[in-house]
């Protein structure tokens, strides 16, 4: 986890009276008899909040979650019903820090307790609704969960064949390198239509890179550092040639000229500044910033998913 967010969650996790997981930055516990689990959302000063629970051999339904939601709206914002997970997610919190954040997590928890004491709800293995010999384990160094030990046993069982059949895969570069094209066509549609219709063409940047990255994973089978390489190149010069296309299809419209002839006359355009060469490189430049931004995170969290190893573990509850 984030060690900035050290000082902040540790004192959450004392207040609740639960206990933090470093590794996961996962605040861990049992309050009046429900074991929980709380995760931060996406970098948000928001939490969200999980149990895995079940009242009378029954699934909890989505609806019976949303009106706690419905009846709290100060403090929760929407819940997810998945089998037997149940995740709530609380408001952000509002000013400097945190103390907020964990103020309205620390009144949603209570809330939500009482309420699933009222309607009889109890811990369950989320794999198989067993209330026996329940353990609480972080799956992918993220992820809480919680189950008996032979429904864990056979995760990590069928997540070890997963990973060997990954590092097994070929990485087909050719598929790869057109896939990345078709996400860069993708890209490049987008950086044209927002750019014509007077929008910042430069949020486009971001869709570029996200479907370049994951067309070469998609059809290459994997991405590697080739497949990044490959990708980039594809990136950079799509991104170049879409922004001029933007500005080649503006001028045909002013100058009623083809698309082509007004494409081959913009660096004549930029010499003789009939084209602000301020404005024209400032928004290729932006471009290219938020593909960085789109790029940046794709590529860190493929690899590190390729890397991670021993990544499931039980937690001390």
């Amino acid at each position: 986890m984030n060690r900035s967010l050290l000082k902040p969650f540790r004192k959450f996790a004392d207040q609740a009276n639960l206990s933090l997981d470093e590794k996961s930055g996962i605040i861990y516990g049992k309050k009046q008899g429900y074991d929980v689990y709380i995760s931060q959302v996406n970098q948000l000063k928001a939490f969200h909040i999980t149990f895995f629970i079940k009242s009378n051999e029954m699934l909890p339904k989505s609806s019976e979650m949303n009106e706690i939601v419905e009846a709290n709206k100060k403090y929760l914002k929407h819940c997810e019903v998945t089998g037997y997970m149940v995740k709530f997610q609380t408001k952000l919190g509002a000013g400097f820090g945190y103390k907020n954040a964990i103020n309205k997590a620390m009144n949603a928890l209570d809330i939500i307790i009482t309420s699933l004491r009222h309607k009889d709800f109890e811990n369950t293995c989320q794999a198989c609704g067993t209330t026996h010999d329940l353990e609480s384990y972080i799956l992918d160094s993220a992820a809480p969960a919680q189950m008996c030990p032979t429904c864990y046993n056979n995760y990590c069982q069928s997540n070890e064949v997963k990973k060997q059949a990954e590092k097994q895969k070929r990485e087909n570069i050719i598929g790869g390198v057109t896939g990345a094209f078709i996400g860069t066509l993708i890209g490049s549609v987008c950086i044209i239509l927002l750019g014509q219709i007077g929008y910042v063409a430069s949020l486009s940047g971001l869709v570029m890179s996200v479907c370049a990255l994951k067309g070469y994973e998609l059809l290459g089978g994997k991405l590697t550092k080739k497949g990044i390489v490959a990708s980039s190149v594809l990136i950079i010069a799509m991104v170049y040639l879409s922004h001029r296309v933007d500005y080649a299809i503006t001028i045909a419209n002013y100058f009623n000229v083809d698309v082509i002839t007004s494409f081959h006359s913009i660096p004549d355009l930029l010499a003789e500044a009939i084209i602000d060469s301020t404005s024209y490189y400032t928004n290729l430049g932006m471009v290219y910033v938020f593909t960085l931004f789109g790029a940046v995170p794709t590529i860190t969290n493929t690899l590190k998913n390729q890397n991670a190893s021993n990544s499931n573990y039980r937690l001390n509850m």
